[in-house]
């Protein structure tokens, strides 16, 4: 390659397909791992480690960014290539491919809605991924767009098509080139000079409220206490949620002052409704009580500073509220800054372009200075349109677009006719290599584009003038009958106000290589046990999701991040949704589920215990438990363990602030925190609490039981780590929930745990309790909410067997598609529902690490081959990852391309089909392990979780087939069940002692 595409590249694409991408041995070394096929002990993650501690944090000062390249499929608007110039901007270069059958047809790849493209392959590192165009269904006729990342600077995509029909096609492609500004990206500025200095509101040293509510302390998304965003502000964020409205509440502030200062004036910029007052008492840098007068828009109180003394007057300012008119409560202000500006009055002139009155007077009358402030202030507008050089001798298109530090350099081949020989019986040898740019200024190119498609004429498109798309129009193409032929361009970053240098490449050796090994499975299957074959397609396409739903710019922690998604239409945080991603991750990339991972916890003392939005379901806990039986990682554990446990105790109730605990009957509620207990948002039971305001009166079940399994989790950890009065408060927590629990939730009649009313406070000393009822008479929580004490392993074995018959019976919980999150019997289920009625794959994969802990391997392969199934039928049909599955149709349903809560197929996969991999529920803590090559002989050091009685445990390894196996632990022979040939379910001993556990052939 002219290029120098390093060689690697090759390789992670060749991975990219789910058989060969889920290969430890191959793709963990890639990104530096030893994988545990090897003999030897821990993987060493200390690299990775200082990583995680440092990721970009010169840079945007956090650690919760993704540690992947700058360019990436990180649009939120249309499915292609972005790169990231600079990440604290929150702005986005795009570049998108729409395709166009015959000029008409089109696919235009809208990532907000189906629009007939898919994600098809993506490598482990996410240097290479594509997508492939559906112009005739089923695979008549398509186009794979491929994305390959070369390196900071470069970036190129390869179109191939294929006509599987018996007619000539004409094909177009426009590159869509485009810039994207962050939400809230603020519509005002200040202009920068040397005696004027800044600070916006948001950046407190301290901030309290004389009232506080439970999200002061679990703020949503990961934001400052009391931030809010909008574009009318200045940095486009401010102080607000109530701040200024009780009297009492305080913020505090350094400010730095202006070079040389002597005195001058500070400038509050807030917002208060029309004609609604605030009062704040100033001391510091300004001694005086203050009046904010609400105008109903950014507004500004001025306040003179006298001859400035370090010793009389720091940098400090401290803001109190006094109400509305100091006596009493108040008004609520959005607190937007400070600003300071000092004299002399030539630097105000030169700087501020002032008139000279305006500056006769600015640092010596407050009412002058307040006169001019709105003429400091402004308008910020966002500039779409680039400046375009069009290069055709050199084949070139350079993009300049005024709010990015660099420019874009769009490249063609020379000599179209010879980058891609096109195969198949009466193919057309001839392509047009004229290109032609257009400019589409409208913000929505879906029906936009559609509608001017046709107009053979005009160049430029006026629109709603909202964005602004610059379109190069690739080689049309003729395409013969049962044919296929590839279209390239380039991507490169120059610093320069001018194309880059043309460079000259083959990127058909490196594209069609790399298709033609992507689609030989055959070559690819050595480490996938033939039964499991037939799965491939449903993990590629799941996998080429979970990769490439991939944003940027996410918020949070006051900076942006690139950031995985559930799915683009949820442009957001979302807790429980990521733990479960990054199990997804574990199995195609464990660094990145690392990072994944590290994106929603914090280091001690943080003023947010964890990150924060959506359901509070504690899966990072979960998800790092899964990535240290993985890796026996130490470092990585020592990382994770205090910001997990900070996690942990606010949610068990042990942090200031935490509401958890409010009832005394012990059982936990983060109903003050969100709506939803367990991700299912129409769960009967939880739709009828907040129907009828109960929120302070019933708490359901999972909470609790999720919370003591976390706690048993955790104190294996802290074992690991020798802290062992932590070990103890998990283990007094543990028996303080099981025998809430068990003492007022369990519902021998109805045979499940139920949701729990507490009396009118919930706080009362005496029986506080009873069961939470539909009708008055029939359990609320026939569900899953009432079977999960089963996964903190308190149930006793009368109510082990209750519930695994409710679980298993298809009476009840169990459909041909899985386990239904209601209850079929119950009066209140439903099939039309979202979670009601529907089968989901997170709450199963709970229920099948459950069935591993209980000992029942039968029952977890029950759960895990039906998931599998009904996934694959779905992708094979469709081609796309869905969110859930009817029991009435079979049939998938909800959004198109998700990949959050249904990553447990990922595991599923591994766990029963790919050589080299071992799975167990959430009782064994992995210590050591080790696989020879030959994938024959596992010897692993195993611990329990003895805060749960001793009883048998089902673990499940994945071996080289075609061999009887033997296993042992102490010594002891075990049984083994093979359901086929390289699969083994053992059955450990009932015990809590720690020891050894050796499988090997039969001789």
């Amino acid at each position: 390659m002219l290029i120098g595409i390093p060689k690697k590249s090759f390789v992670c694409f060749f991975c990219g397909l789910f058989l060969c991408a889920l290969q430890p041995q191959k793709t963990y070394a890639q990104n530096g791992y030893t994988h545990a096929h090897r003999m030897g002990g821990d993987i060493d993650y200390d690299g990775d480690t200082d990583q995680l501690k440092t990721l970009n944090y010169a840079a945007i000062g956090g650690t919760h960014d993704l540690q992947l390249s700058s360019w990436g499929p990180y649009s939120k608007k249309y499915a292609g290539i972005s790169h990231i110039a600079d990440i604290r901007s929150g702005l986005r270069f795009d570049l998108s491919v729409v395709i166009s059958q015959n000029e008409h047809k089109c696919i235009i790849p809208n990532v907000r809605f189906e629009s007939g493209y898919h994600p098809w392959q993506a490598s482990n590192d996410l240097t290479r991924y594509s997508y492939r165009y559906e112009l005739e269904w089923k695979d008549q006729l398509y186009a794979d767009v491929h994305y390959q990342i070369i390196d900071s600077l470069t970036a190129a995509v390869a179109i191939k098509y294929v006509n599987n029909t018996d007619q000539f096609q004409q094909l177009d492609a426009d590159l869509m080139a485009s810039v994207s500004y962050p939400e809230n990206y603020s519509s005002i500025k200040l202009p920068v000079s040397p005696n004027m200095t800044w600070k916006n509101a948001i950046h407190y040293e301290s901030l309290q409220f004389a009232h506080p509510n439970a999200k002061d302390y679990l703020p949503d998304n990961g934001w400052l206490q009391a931030e809010i965003r909008d574009s009318r502000f200045i940095d486009g964020r401010a102080v607000g949620k109530n701040f200024g409205k009780d009297s009492g509440d305080r913020a505090s502030y350094q400010l730095r002052l202006p070079a040389q200062f002597q005195n001058g004036s500070l400038a509050i910029a807030y917002q208060l409704k029309v004609g609604k007052k605030a009062t704040f008492k100033l001391s510091g840098l300004v001694n005086k009580t203050v009046v904010l007068t609400g105008t109903g828009k950014l507004a500004w109180k001025t306040v003179r500073i006298d001859r400035y003394s370090k010793s009389m007057h720091p940098s400090h300012l401290e803001l109190i509220a006094l109400g509305g008119d100091g006596n009493g409560d108040g008004n609520p202000v959005d607190l937007n800054g400070f600003l300071i500006i000092s004299g002399p009055k030539p630097q105000v002139k030169a700087n501020l372009k002032a008139t000279p009155a305006t500056t006769a007077t600015l640092a010596t009358s407050e009412n002058s200075f307040a006169s001019i402030l709105d003429t400091l202030v402004k308008t910020q507008p966002q500039h779409l349109i680039p400046k375009k050089v069009l290069d055709r001798p050199n084949q070139q298109l350079f993009l300049k677009y005024p709010d990015l530090p660099i420019g874009y350099t769009i490249s063609w081949p020379k000599d179209q006719e010879d980058a891609g020989k096109e195969t198949g019986k009466g193919s057309d040898t001839k392509i047009k290599t004229r290109v032609r740019v257009r400019e589409f200024q409208n913000d929505q190119l879906d029906v936009f584009y559609r509608e001017k498609i046709n107009d053979h004429v005009s160049s430029v498109f006026r629109g709603n003038q909202k964005g602004d798309y610059t379109a190069l129009g690739l080689p049309s193409l003729t395409l013969a009958p049962h044919s296929q032929k590839w279209v390239y361009a380039s991507f490169s970053v120059t610093h320069k106000k001018q194309p880059a240098k043309p460079i000259q490449y083959h990127l058909d050796s490196l594209f069609t290589a790399a298709d033609r090994q992507g689609d030989s499975n055959a070559a690819l299957s050595k480490d996938i046990l033939p039964v499991g074959k037939k799965y491939a397609l449903g993990g590629q396409l799941l996998k080429a999701t979970l990769m490439t739903n991939v944003t940027y710019p996410i918020y949070t922690q006051d900076t942006y991040i690139r950031h995985f998604t559930p799915g683009k239409w949820w442009n957001s945080i979302y807790t429980w949704d990521l733990g479960f991603i990054a199990e997804g991750l574990i199995e195609i990339n464990p660094s990145l589920a690392a990072q994944c991972l590290n994106a929603y916890t914090t280091a001690p003392g943080s003023w947010s215990p964890f990150v924060f939005h959506g359901s509070p379901v504690p899966t990072q806990q979960y998800g790092f438990f899964d990535l240290w039986n993985k890796t026996q990682s130490k470092p990585l554990l020592h990382y994770f363990y205090p910001r997990l446990k900070q996690y942990y105790q606010f949610l068990a109730g042990h942090a200031k602030g935490s509401t958890t605990t409010k009832f005394k009957s012990g059982i936990l509620s983060t109903w003050d925190y969100f709506y939803n207990s367990g991700g299912w948002d129409d769960y009967p039971a939880q739709v009828a609490v907040h129907r009828g305001h109960l929120d302070n009166k019933v708490a359901p079940a999972i909470t609790t039981a999720q919370m003591i399994r976390v706690a048993k989790m955790l104190r294996m950890a802290a074992l690991q780590l020798g802290k062992n009065k932590d070990a103890q408060r998990y283990k007094s927590d543990i028996i303080t929930w099981g025998n809430a629990l068990q003492k007022y939730s369990w519902n021998k009649k109805s045979g499940y745990f139920s949701y729990v009313e507490h009396s009118a406070d919930g706080q009362s000393n005496e029986q506080p309790t009873k069961p939470f009822l539909y009708q008055d008479s029939i359990d609320y929580n026939k569900g899953l909410d009432g079977a999960y004490p089963l996964l903190a392993g308190i149930c006793t074995p009368d109510q082990q067997k209750t519930l695994l018959n409710k679980i298993f019976s298809p009476k009840h919980m169990w459909t041909k598609v899985g386990i239904s999150v209601v209850d079929q019997s119950a009066p209140y289920y439903q099939t039309g529902g979202y979670w009601n009625g529907k089968v989901w794959m997170p709450h199963q994969w709970f229920m099948w690490k459950t069935m591993l802990d209980l000992g029942r391997g039968d029952l977890a392969y029950k759960i895990a081959k039906t998931a599998l199934d009904v996934y694959q039928q779905e992708v094979q049909a469709s081609y796309d990852c869905l969110e859930y599955f009817s029991p009435t149709t079979g049939r998938g349903g909800g959004w198109h391309q998700f990949s959050g809560l249904s990553s447990p197929v990922l595991n599923w996969f591994n766990a029963y089909y790919k050589i080299g991999t071992v799975t167990n529920g959430f009782e064994i803590w992995i210590r050591q392990q080790n696989f020879n090559s030959a994938c024959d002989t596992y010897n692993a050091l195993l611990s329990f979780d003895d805060a749960t009685a001793p009883h048998g445990r089902t673990m499940l390894i994945c071996m080289t087939p075609n061999h009887r196996y033997k296993a042992s632990f102490n010594g002891q022979t075990l049984s083994i069940h093979s359901p086929y040939s390289g699969l083994l379910a053992i059955t450990l001993p009932a015990t809590n002692q720690k020891g050894r556990l050796i499988v090997q052939p039969v001789d």
